[in-house]
């Protein structure tokens, strides 16, 4: 299941692949992208195939039953769930198999969490908007394509970077193969000399990159001297009371006891950690704690509501802001939005700047919930 409104694919680390020498012609890249895509699309399908379907049911109802009973008949394929809706300044929870602390991977919408620390270093003077890769990296820029941009066209999808580097791309196959980390392995420096590294491809548009917000994390940590983890947890997450939240760097950080996810075979997903990726995908969360995240989203008293007015037009009635999805409905109604994909989990967050609704949804399948995320948000799905 997709929307129109998918940040991502519905395999993140299954990305179309950059050049690594000299720029081949736009045909060409086309040609390519679409063989490394084909490719990599057979060896999930023949996974898919051998390890045959796996039956899945939702599990039993925590929180608000009507709540519950609405969003069932959406949720063919999923086993636990936890969703959070906001109508009226009143938040309403309803799991399935799960409860307010149950945790969850929401993949891309990690990258809404870099954002507001971008709004963050901006409001202390630590950045702005027009702050230049090379201003932060100095002579290790030097030479790199990608020196002279900026944060805000890192931001907003449009620096130019590829979705990811080849190298990493070819690295994930065996690895998805196995169910496992796509990003194992990576580390801060490693993303950092990728974006560097990186040859730039219609800079200005709209292109879906997780290095870029990789790369961004990695950048705000650089110039502040800490950690994206620690900028994270001072920065962000104490801030908001979200206590539950984290983004561990290893697997060993994890825990034997933590939810493990499943992919769209049915089968059970290995845990993501990300690494030096973390800024694009690492964080784990919970229902309490995401209504925070919403909460604070909608009352603008999380940093990350400073930076949603549209930067890049990425198609009729859609933009995109500081990370945000932007779209105007056929009724004139402002939603803002993130998608979020592992290998074993999915997640959606978005309100309603008009009505004031606002979702989080997330799950531990590898199967997407846009489609009701967004049919709550414009008022297509009735609760």
């Amino acid at each position: 299941m997709s929307s129109p409104l998918d940040d991502q694919p519905s395999d993140p680390h299954l990305a179309d692949p950059a050049p690594t020498t000299t720029p081949p012609t736009r045909a060409a890249t086309r040609r390519t992208a679409l063989a490394g895509a084909a490719g990599a699309g057979a060896i999930l399908a023949l996974t898919g195939l051998a390890a045959g379907p796996r039956p899945a049911r939702l599990g039993d109802v925590h929180g608000d039953a009507e709540l519950a009973a609405a969003l069932r008949p959406h949720l063919g394929g999923h086993r636990h769930v936890s969703a959070v809706v906001s109508d009226g300044g009143q938040q309403r929870f309803a799991g399935f198999g799960a409860d307010e602390t149950t945790e969850f991977e929401i993949g891309s919408v990690t990258k809404t969490f870099t954002g507001a620390l971008l709004m963050d270093a901006v409001d202390r003077g630590d950045v702005s908007l027009e702050t230049t890769v090379a201003e932060i990296l100095g002579e290790r820029a030097a030479g790199s394509e990608a020196s002279d941009v900026t944060l805000a066209e890192i931001a907003s999808q449009s620096s130019g970077l590829p979705r990811l580097p080849l190298t990493r791309v070819l690295a994930s196959l065996p690895i998805n193969f196995l169910r496992k980390d796509p990003y194992s392995g990576s580390s801060v420096d490693g993303v950092i000399d990728a974006a560097l590294d990186a040859s730039l491809s219609d800079r200005g548009e709209y292109a879906y990159s997780n290095l870029g917000v990789a790369f961004l994390g990695q950048l705000l940590a650089t110039q502040t001297g800490v950690s994206w983890q620690e900028l994270l947890r001072s920065r962000l997450l104490d801030p908001l009371g979200m206590t539950s939240t984290r983004a561990p760097f290893r697997l060993d950080e994890i825990g034997t006891d933590a939810p493990r996810g499943h992919g769209r075979s049915g089968l059970s997903a290995g845990a993501w950690t990300m690494h030096g990726y973390g800024p694009a995908g690492g964080i784990r969360s919970t229902g309490h704690d995401m209504a925070l995240y919403l909460a604070s989203m909608q009352d603008g008293s999380n940093p990350g509501a400073a930076g949603l007015e549209p930067l890049v037009e990425r198609g009729e009635d859609s933009a995109v802001g500081i990370v945000w999805s932007l779209r105007t409905t056929d009724a004139g109604e402002s939603l803002v939005q993130h998608n979020g994909m592992t290998g074993g989990f999915a997640a959606f967050c978005g309100f309603n700047q008009d009505s004031g609704r606002g979702v989080v949804l997330m799950t531990d399948s590898a199967l997407s919930p846009d489609e009701l995320g967004a049919g709550i948000l414009d008022g297509s799905v009735s609760l």
